[in-house]
């Protein structure tokens, strides 16, 4: 399997996005509960450190770790968050574990399966359950993954999409934007979940307890409702390793 796709990597590289604070309110209020002081969290595909810089400021979360496959954002993370740990890695490293070096109370894969992509979208529906199985080897016992994803339904608009995007990406560079920088038929290539695809890949991982689902609908676009989205929500879903 391939550790990460480089062209995905340069983009990223040019197109840092910072997000709200807001985004993490599910994941916050959950910490807030769960955590105590000095609880360690690594954040896989941490950027720029601003979404860790969110959870250190508001949970009782103060041992962090970041990971990511661009060096320059590791650069940020670490200059953001003084002390925080970096390294630099891809999910899907065979030998993610031994880079990483130990396990973590939380692990916090947030936004990057769908970035997990391959030839076609069961491939990569492998990339992703792969990426889920080795996040759920860095949480220790009795910690939890959560995993944060953008969902939409249906499932057959958005093999459409990839295979669009797959198409444009080939013979066109860069984004190409249509009714707002978040909507592109370029690159990135990505492949979405729906939020209950999204449930059941995460409640299927060896030893994972019942697990937590926070489902923040969206508001749906015009054009997007146009060309068929039915469904859209920023998808939190948290599973217990059990002891």
């Amino acid at each position: 399997m391939v550790a990460y796709d480089e062209r995905t990597q340069r983009y990223f590289d040019e197109h840092t996005p910072e997000y709200t604070p807001g985004r993490y309110s599910a994941l916050v209020e959950f910490l807030r509960a769960d955590a105590t002081d000095g609880s360690s969290l690594l954040d896989i595909g941490c950027g720029s450190g601003s979404g860790l810089k969110v959870l250190v400021e508001n949970t009782p979360v103060s041992d962090v770790a970041g990971l990511d496959v661009s060096p320059a954002y590791l650069d940020k993370c670490a200059a953001l968050l003084p002390g925080c740990q970096t390294c630099l890695a891809s999910i899907l490293d065979e030998d993610l574990q031994i880079k990483v070096g130990c396990r973590f109370r939380y692990v916090l894969a947030g936004a990057i399966l769908h970035h997990l992509v391959g030839r076609d979208r069961k491939e990569s529906l492998a990339h992703a359950r792969e990426g889920l199985r080795a996040a759920w080897s860095l949480v220790e016992e009795g910690g939890g993954l959560v995993v944060m994803e953008p969902t939409y339904s249906p499932r057959w608009l958005m093999s459409s999409l990839f295979h669009v995007k797959r198409l444009v990406s080939r013979v066109a560079s860069g984004r190409i934007t249509l009714f707002g920088h978040w909507n592109n038929i370029g690159e990135p290539v990505v492949s979405y979940f729906s939020h209950d695809e999204l449930v059941r890949e995460v409640a299927a991982l060896p030893g994972a307890g019942k697990a937590l689902e926070v489902e923040g609908a969206r508001r749906i676009p015009w054009p997007w409702r146009l060309v068929g989205v039915t469904r859209r929500a920023e998808s939190v879903v948290i599973a217990r390793k059990q002891a």
